[in-house]
């Protein structure tokens, strides 16, 4: 009878043991295919958005005014520094609890919580502010690229299905799904043209992650002459257009293949007018654009 139950015992054990392995196998392939979908994602956003996104985005500047997009500019770097403090408290919270815990705050960081929130709601209601200013305008560049959306949206919606497979019925209705300031759902492509996002869009972001080229662009502002400094992986073609606010070309200041290494390319601007223009920066790797301030 012993004998039995012990041989019961381990059979129980080697399911337990079994079912165990086999459940943390199934997370470690959730996690790849998350990653794998992730990584085309952004890659397919990088290539077939942020282009459009960033054309459209210098047309807004071209009608905005310098105190405006200074303004926007202060936006963007409160953002940023408020995304990272974000990250770092969140991090402390973890160190600070045991995972699946609900932290307990002090009175000190529910009031930091706090600062952060009015802080986040104030920056977000001034950028609606210039939303407003340019409402017809922005209503008008987002239109424009409108039946773009729709495929973008197809086409992530098929990178999605070739990861996932497709949804079952009333699965989608367990996802949570934000709402702007006039309660309408966003999420998706759409929340990507949200009016606040678009307005805080930088149009000098690169094109394409990764690429492996650090570019510097010295004085900004500038005078009569400014110097690009990139650094190339290996050896290629490099292109550099000179565009105006609205996307008009310019110059082209050098279309030749530069050996990898550090290099400077001199840009004079003497002969044109004070205002606001971008250098694009074409490689194998993908196409940059920096804004450069001629004062």
């Amino acid at each position: 009878m012993r004998f039995f139950q012990k041989k019961l015992w381990l059979i129980v054990l080697l399911a337990c043991s079994t079912s165990l392995w086999a459940q943390q196998l199934s997370k470690k392939e959730k996690r790849a295919k998350r990653k794998a979908y992730r990584t085309e994602a952004k890659a397919y956003k990088q290539k077939n958005v942020l282009p459009v996104l960033k054309a459209q985005r210098i047309k807004l500047d071209a009608v905005m005014s310098a105190a405006d997009r200074q303004k926007v500019d202060d936006l963007r770097a409160q953002k940023k520094a408020a995304r990272k403090k974000m990250r770092a408290h969140r991090k402390e919270m973890r160190k600070l609890h045991k995972k699946g815990e609900r932290p307990q705050l002090t009175e000190a960081q529910k009031q930091e919580m706090k600062t952060m929130r009015k802080a986040r709601r104030n920056a977000k209601f001034a950028a609606w502010q210039i939303v407003d200013k340019y409402e017809t305008k922005v209503e008008k560049l987002l239109a424009e690229i409108k039946p773009q959306q729709e495929q973008w949206h197809k086409d992530l919606k098929a990178i999605r299905v070739k990861h996932f497979g497709e949804r079952k019925t009333g699965e989608h209705k367990r996802h949570h799904k934000r709402k702007d300031h006039h309660g309408k759902r966003r999420h998706g492509m759409r929340k990507m043209l949200h009016p606040v996002r678009f307005l805080l869009f930088d149009p000098a972001t690169t094109t394409k992650a990764g690429s492996g080229n650090n570019t510097t662009i010295y004085p900004n502002p500038l005078g009569t002459e400014s110097k690009v400094e990139y650094t190339l992986v290996q050896t290629e073609r490099v292109t550099i257009r000179l565009v105006d606010a609205n996307g008009k070309f310019i110059k082209e200041v050098l279309n030749e293949t530069k050996d990898a290494g550090t290099h400077v390319q001199r840009v004079g601007m003497k002969e044109l007018k004070n205002g606001t223009y971008y250098l694009r920066i074409k490689t194998s790797a993908g196409t940059q654009t920096k804004r450069v301030i001629k004062r």
